[in-house]
């Protein structure tokens, strides 16, 4: 129950939701507005002045997408920031503020499991001696697995180099890769110990060749990678990018550590384009998964040289 009888500019939500299916409390509304992160702008007041004197409260018709989206989608202990970001790419009117604190979360979180693992920073002392020596340990007490989307590339990759009849292809592509064969992937230590350089000290410690060989290391060996190719012989920097001092910085870390660039990123970058990179980013799964079938339409019978597997989904990359 809510703790006062609603506005009359909620008592409008609420009907409006009602008739499009949605069923919204006025402590439903007074929930979403709740700090900290509140999913629900609140009404924009107006000031009559006098003689009326006092305000009022409106609602804005926008809102109304937004509460019936809502509904639809709460969940029992679901996470507020992901909800926050779904309706936020949905186009949805989320407050600004929700939205930044839901993106910069993972820097934060970066940040944490950064100070945890390094410990805290040198007042005194060689900063990087500190950062490279923090890496190493956590190389010795971590493991690094390959990732499912790993796993399934170079499952694709090993099964389309057992077809005969695509070695033309095959052969097109090492043409544009020539020092594919002869390669060394980064391997599980040093991607460990090089990615831990670097969310600590920032982009500046990773070199584009580890990075070409951290590349090398999503394919099965000795397949051709172009995007490791180019990071190899590009003469431009492929962290330009990050070139720049980061404008926003979480405590504990250096100035150029990673998540302080993550951090800035939700802070600083103009909402839309936060919007876009969202929309991008969830089309990136579908685009993956198109070309995963893609590359099962290629494959041989089972039973043949690269038997495939099968479940419930039908075949398996």
């Amino acid at each position: 129950m809510a703790r006062t009888s609603p506005s009359p500019a909620d008592r409008w939500l609420i009907d409006l939701a009602a008739k499009r299916g949605a069923e919204v409390s006025a402590r439903h509304l007074e929930r979403w507005r709740s700090r900290p992160n509140p999913l629900l702008p609140a009404h924009r007041r107006d000031y009559p002045g006098r003689p009326s004197g006092g305000s009022s409260s409106t609602a804005d018709e926008q809102l109304v997408e937004l509460v019936v989206w809502l509904a639809r989608n709460r969940r029992q202990g679901a996470d507020r920031g992901h909800l926050a970001l779904r309706a936020f790419g949905a186009g949805l009117p989320v407050p600004e503020e929700t939205v930044r604190r839901a993106f910069a979360r993972p820097a934060e979180d970066l940040a944490r499991q950064l100070r945890r693992g390094f410990g805290p920073m040198p007042v005194d002392g060689d900063l990087r001696e500190w950062v490279y020596d923090g890496a190493a340990d956590l190389v010795g007490t971590q493991e690094r697995r390959l990732s499912a989307v790993q796993r399934r590339i170079q499952a694709i990759d090993r099964q389309l180099l057992a077809r005969p009849d695509l070695a033309p292809g095959w052969q097109f592509a090492a043409d544009l890769d020539p020092g594919a064969a002869e390669a060394e992937p980064l391997g599980k230590t040093g991607f460990l110990f090089h990615s831990a350089i670097t969310a600590m000290a920032g982009p500046g410690e990773m070199a584009p060749d580890t990075l070409a060989r951290a590349a090398r290391d999503f394919v099965a060996n000795g397949t051709p990678q172009w995007a490791a190719h180019l990071l190899e012989t590009d003469p431009r920097e492929p962290l330009a990018a990050l070139a720049d001092p980061p404008r926003h910085q979480l405590p504990g870390l250096p100035a150029d550590s990673v998540a302080n660039h993550l951090y800035t990123v939700a802070q600083a970058t103009p909402i839309e384009r936060l919007r876009a990179a969202w929309t991008a980013a969830g089309e990136v799964p579908c685009w993956a998964e198109a070309n995963c079938a893609a590359a099962d339409r290629l494959r041989p019978p089972c039973g043949g040289r690269g038997a495939c597997s099968s479940g419930p989904a039908g075949p398996s990359c």
